[in-house]
């Protein structure tokens, strides 16, 4: 219950509210008694997280209910789904613009996920596509960008010639090779940072040998 108890309360006011109407607005059943907003309900108004048999007890009106498993799987699975929409007005205060970004992005390529697997070649699926590799570049997102280059690659470009087969591929290339100049500053970003925590004695001169030596790698990649 820990997980679901700490799901609830994580979220804003507003996506509170909108988890209500998202939790119900599918649903032809009074609200009130729909079982997945009576244990959202419980969980949200409880100060610490409240037992499971005592949840199963006030969902169901006795212990030993089996459905309650499935009950706190979909509650679960019906939240997450419901952070990724755009129903709240909270996301934009909560992200900052980078990791806003981000979330847009894999969400686009799960949509563009479920259309290339489940429907034929409809434009909307290469708009998305294009979409996604647009704002990858925009914010040097580079594993979400290498991903779908080379969707693009095996969808289109070798329909459209050598030419632009061949310029897929060299984009391609150059966000690998960027991709890997990413990795190596935050790896040594990271062991910096170790530097400071886990040496007793801080000695300034071998963290500056140490970013001298880190940064001339990297310029010269």
């Amino acid at each position: 219950m820990e997980e679901l108890h700490s799901l609830m309360h994580s979220l804003t006011p507003g996506e509170w509210a909108s988890l209500q109407n998202y939790l119900t607005c599918f649903s032809s059943h009074d609200p009130e008694q729909l079982k997945q907003l009576q244990l959202a309900r419980i969980l949200r108004q409880a100060e610490t997280c409240p037992g499971e048999t005592f949840c199963r007890n006030k969902v169901y009106g006795k212990i030993n209910d089996i459905c309650f498993d499935v009950l706190k799987t979909r509650l679960k699975e019906k939240t997450l789904d419901f952070l990724l929409t755009d129903i709240s007005c909270d996301k934009k205060q909560e992200l900052d613009e980078m990791d806003y970004a981000i979330v847009r992005m894999k969400k686009k390529s799960a949509q563009f996920q479920q259309l290339f697997y489940s429907k034929k070649r409809i434009p909307l699926m290469f708009y998305l596509l294009d979409d996604i590799i647009k704002e990858a570049k925009e914010y040097e997102q580079y594993p979400i960008l290498i991903e779908h280059l080379k969707a693009k690659k095996n969808l289109l470009s070798f329909k459209q010639g050598k030419i632009e087969f061949e310029k897929t591929n060299k984009e391609m290339e150059d966000a690998a090779k960027r991709l890997v100049l990413y990795n190596k500053a935050e790896h040594y970003y990271f062991e910096i940072i170790m530097l400071n925590e886990y040496e007793g004695r801080q000695n300034n001169k071998k963290k500056l040998s140490f970013l001298q030596k880190a940064i001339a790698e990297i310029e010269t990649e």
